[in-house]
């Protein structure tokens, strides 16, 4: 990391101590170049964020989901345990994971925050020591503080080892994120190629219609072309039926699948997508996903 991403890091975290509205505001500004309008939010952006800062900072039951650890059990509760990952172990720490006893491919991940994940696909060509030290920054790293996420603080923060999945070809699966408003999915954004470089990204919705994709200098995605169209996921009916069923408590939430075999696999339950600055969105049956979520 730089040293000017260093220090903005920084900047970030000490105002998200000193106050999380401060980080928000600031943040927001220096993106758009205008002041950000919490006190009656208009744009997608503007209500995610005064949600994560109203709401979702003191909410315990999004507290429990954003963890991915504590979600299984709200998954349970639902009665939907059979989307779950089969979850081989949880540790507080690298030295507690039986690394002998782990099968040669797996996935690893802390429960909190978004990117500290490791994809073990040949553990006899895996350095173990340099798999520790990743961990144990994860653990040091206090997440919420960079975007003023406070959904995560104070989660008793544990490294997940769980089943590894990936699609019929060897690759990394597809992933299905589907927007969901007031209990309501309404879209879902469909990501493939992951770490590929190739990337293709783009909205469809319930019935799987293809809706696009926004674009902006920062996120420049592939959008699906004629001949490259993503079938719909077998599993469509049951991501979006179990989308419905967890996302009743909550004004908005992205619920993330998977497609393995034909069956859909639970990832996990997001708040505030990029922290709810400049988040992925779509127009849908012509309303903006501002006037979709009704705070």
């Amino acid at each position: 990391m730089s040293i000017r991403k260093k220090t903005d890091k920084l900047l970030r975290c000490l105002m998200t101590i000193i106050s999380p509205k401060l980080n928000t505001r600031v943040l927001y500004y220096s993106k758009k170049r205008k002041r950000f309008n919490m006190s009656n939010p208009q744009t997608f952006e503007e209500k995610l964020l005064t949600l994560k800062l109203n709401n979702y900072n003191h909410n315990p039951l999004v507290k429990q989901c954003a963890d991915k650890y504590a979600v299984r059990g709200f998954i349970k509760e639902k009665g939907l345990e059979e989307l779950l990952n089969e979850l081989y172990g949880v540790y507080e720490s690298p030295e507690d994971i039986p690394w002998d006893e782990l099968p040669n491919q797996f996935a690893l991940k802390l429960n909190v925050g978004c990117g500290c994940n490791y994809i073990c696909k040949d553990k006899s060509s895996a350095d173990k020591t340099k798999v520790y030290e990743r961990a144990k920054k994860w653990l040091k790293n206090n997440y919420w503080l960079g975007y003023a996420e406070i959904q995560y603080k104070n989660v008793p923060k544990k490294l997940l080892v769980e089943k590894y999945l990936s699609s019929a070809d060897g690759t990394v699966p597809a992933d299905y994120k589907i927007y969901c408003f007031n209990g309501n999915p309404t879209a879902i954004l469909f990501m493939d190629g992951r770490f590929t470089g190739e990337m293709n990204v783009g909205f469809f919705d319930v019935d799987w219609n293809y809706l696009g994709i926004e674009h902006n200098k920062k996120k420049k995605f592939r959008d699906f072309a004629a001949e490259n169209m993503p079938s719909a996921p077998c599993a469509l009916k049951k991501m979006i039926n179990a989308s419905r069923v967890l996302s009743k408590d909550f004004p908005f939430v992205r619920v993330d699948f998977f497609e393995i075999d034909g069956k859909a696999v639970f990832s996990e339950l997001t708040f505030t997508p990029a922290g709810g600055f400049e988040p992925s969105q779509v127009n849908v049956n012509g309303k903006t996903m501002a006037e979709l979520l009704q705070l």
